[in-house]
């Protein structure tokens, strides 16, 4: 069973990164019920106590209550102001229970209540002028020593981490000079503030911790807060931004855009670092930015990689009714993956069916009984994944045991009493193996697949979760569900600055094997997460692409006789996509080029157009042109930087051939004995790309095809 389970998680987690049931949710009472009920439980603890008049005003209980009365017609700006009120870090005894159940009821009732159609967002926006938040100094102080809170925990926390762990963190992030600016006795310097901070988004292993969380969102805060009360013309340029936002709004109703998107997506993040205009910019984002990936697996594909049968041998050494048995036991079955529907999260089980046979002698005193068993098992083990990676529910077996004895040997008085004892508790000797063969098997599957879950998990979160958690870039929403045939993926990333898709994905023309639905927000919006401001170098690009592609282009290729270089990206949409009639272009951005020891630090775009086809037996990308190499906003370019873009087009020429063919995709690991995935269907247009694949048929199912 070792080997069995160890394809089982390994193939799970390949699939989730490379390409028990649910039990239904109870019926709850609605948000606005909730939180009236909520209300009048704090309005009853408030009673005549000297400080409930204060609390009602504060809180605006009556202004609340008339709202509630509206039920969804209630105005979501008076009440997001209402909730901001309950959210305020500055008032004390908010975080008493009453408080915060109102809190909690009022966040899900807002939740709940419409927002401004798309239409309306513009006119929205203008509005917005009239709920300008002034930052005063006192709350810029107040925020200030929230850090200084935060970095005292910090300190805790690195003065009980071993010397090395220490080190290691406050050289990364530039620990000295974090200290001396806080202990300014005027206002800290901001502008060093802010770069301290980008420290802390380094996938430095340890800074997914919420000591070093807690520290980087209050920095931001406070940086945030001291630059936006210093402005004395923080109105009115927060009217303007406004205006530009409600003419973008209106441009983008009428025809989204991918760069009218990112234009609002920067507005919108800008609004809420400066804490305005919460409502205008939730409604923003539920119109307009929506789930950019899809991924739908089939139970077949998984099968396909996991499934297989089983033949293990084993000794056996027991005692049953005080017999002692011995011998050999030979299992053989089958192992299976089961997806179970689930909307919460994917679900998945992993069977055993089969049966073992087993020789055995017994022996108690001086008689030996010689048999042979059957015993049928039926052996479940339940996975669960989700966003935090794979869960797992105790493993479960059946087993039933049949006997046939065989040969008695024993003295002749002796035999004739044994073989009558025998008949009497074969029964029950049957149900005692019966129950200890089914819970060997469950403790194996337990105890093997601890190790292997625990393996899984690693490699769930090491390639995929803490590296985006540390980068500041987990995705908005990540969701798995299962139905009988299927397990299926669908993922929103964008940050603060970003939006994702402003439409719905196009439909799947069948039923794939694996199919992927990507906007082209999906590839800025992770890019920028996971390469802006990196500096990539020869090999560590040419690594990347063997991992990808299994082999390096010659002009990329690393060589004695090659110049070293390397490139830093940009900390803005370092790659983007563009997916339009049949035709995609991949832009890449770089701040910062090397080459030996030459350096250009100047904005340098490199960019390829493909026309893409499917054809019968394989699918082409055909490059349109050039690759494009061009300086942002230079006229005139030096000598080094000539060369520079020289010596970039080259290696880029290589990375983006004028003809690339994909007759097919092959698999990792159990999925190679397969062969390739045949490409079905193939879309790009109006920001998406679409792509589904069947697997080969098995030889079993060409050949029925062929009778």
């Amino acid at each position: 069973m070792g080997r069995v389970l160890t394809w089982g998680f390994v193939g799970i987690i390949v699939l989730v990164l490379v390409a028990g049931p649910a039990v239904p949710a109870a019926d709850k009472a609605a948000p606005v019920e909730v939180l009236k009920q909520k209300l009048r439980e704090l309005d009853r603890w408030l009673g005549n106590d000297a400080h409930a008049p204060g609390w009602r005003q504060f809180l605006k209980v009556d202004v609340l209550t008339a709202e509630l009365d509206k039920g969804a017609q209630a105005d979501r700006t008076v009440v997001r102001g209402i909730l901001d009120r309950y959210e305020s870090r500055h008032v004390a005894g908010l975080d008493r229970k009453r408080f915060v159940a109102v809190r909690g009821a009022l966040a899900n009732w807002l939740a709940e209540l419409p927002t401004w159609p798309a239409e309306q967002l513009p006119e929205a926006a203008r509005a917005a002028k009239k709920s300008f938040v002034t930052v005063t100094g006192a709350e810029v102080e107040q925020e200030r020593e929230r850090l200084a809170a935060a970095v005292a925990k910090l300190t805790r926390f690195l003065d009980a981490a071993t010397a090395e762990d220490a080190a290691r963190w406050k050289a990364s992030l530039n620990w000295p000079q974090l200290e001396t600016t806080l202990a300014a006795a005027d206002r800290p310097d901001t502008r060093r503030l802010q770069a301290i901070s980008e420290q802390f988004y380094q996938d430095v292993p340890g800074l997914e911790r919420s000591e070093f969380v807690a520290v980087r969102q209050t920095l931001d805060k406070y940086v945030s807060l001291a630059v936006f009360a210093s402005n004395a013309d923080a109105r009115k340029f927060y009217e303007n931004h406004l205006d530009a936002l409600a003419e973008r709004l209106a441009s983008y109703h009428q025809r989204p855009t991918t760069d009218e998107a990112i234009a609002i997506g920067k507005m919108l993040g800008w609004m809420e670092r400066f804490g305005q205009a919460r409502e205008l910019i939730e409604a923003a984002r539920s119109r307009h930015s929506h789930p950019n990936l899809f991924l739908e697996v089939s139970e077949a594909l998984m099968q396909a990689g996991i499934d297989q049968n089983v033949d293990e041998r084993a000794v056996v050494n027991e005692v049953i009714l005080g017999t002692r048995v011995r011998g050999n036991a030979r299992l053989t079955g089958a192992v299976t993956l089961n997806l179970v529907a689930s909307d919460n999260n994917a679900a998945m089980d992993i069977l055993l069916n089969g049966s073992t046979v087993s020789d055995s002698i017994g022996y108690n005193g001086p008689v030996r009984v010689f048999s042979r068993g059957f015993t049928s098992v039926a052996a479940k083990k339940s996975l669960l994944l989700d966003e935090t990676g794979i869960s797992d529910r105790p493993a479960s077996a059946r087993c039933s045991t049949r006997t046939r004895i065989g040969n008695v040997e024993a003295g002749h008085l002796i035999k004739h009493i044994a073989m009558r004892r025998i008949q009497q508790t074969k029964p029950q000797a049957e149900v005692i193996a019966s129950r200890r063969a089914a819970g060997k098997i469950a403790a194996s599957v337990d105890d093997r697949s601890h190790d292997l879950l625990g393996d899984a998990n690693v490699a769930f979160n090491d390639k995929f979760r803490l590296p985006l958690l540390r980068r500041g870039g987990f995705p908005q929403v990540l969701r798995f569900r299962t139905t009988d045939e299927a397990m299926q993926v669908t993922m929103l990333q964008a940050g603060r600055d970003q939006l994702a898709a402003g439409t719905t994905p196009p439909p799947l023309n069948g039923k794939f094997d694996l199919a992927v639905r990507m906007h082209e927000s999906l590839v800025g919006n992770l890019s920028q997460t996971v390469l802006g401001g990196i500096t990539l170098t020869d090999e560590g690009l040419a690594k990347m692409i063997e991992d990808l592609t299994g082999k390096v282009p010659e002009e990329l290729a690393v060589t004695d006789e090659s110049d070293p270089w390397s490139i830093t990206f940009a900390s803005e949409l370092p790659i983007e996509a563009r997916f339009d009639a049949q035709t995609v272009k991949i832009l890449i951005r770089g701040k910062r080029f090397g080459r030996g020891d030459q350096e250009v630090r100047k904005l340098l775009e490199i960019s390829a157009s493909y026309t893409i086809e499917k054809l019968p037996d394989r699918a082409r990308l055909v490059r349109q042109g050039e690759v494009q190499v061009e300086f942002v906003g230079r006229q005139s370019l030096s000598t080094s930087d000539i060369a520079m873009k020289s010596f970039m087009k080259k290696k880029f020429d290589g990375l983006f051939k004028p003809e690339i063919v994909s007759e097919g995709l092959v698999l990792p690991e159990r999925w190679k004995g397969m062969g390739k995935l045949q490409l079905q269907q193939l879309g790009c247009d109006d920001a998406w790309l679409a792509l589904g694949w069947l697997k080969p048929p098995a030889a079993a199912e060409v050949q029925v095809a062929r009778n």
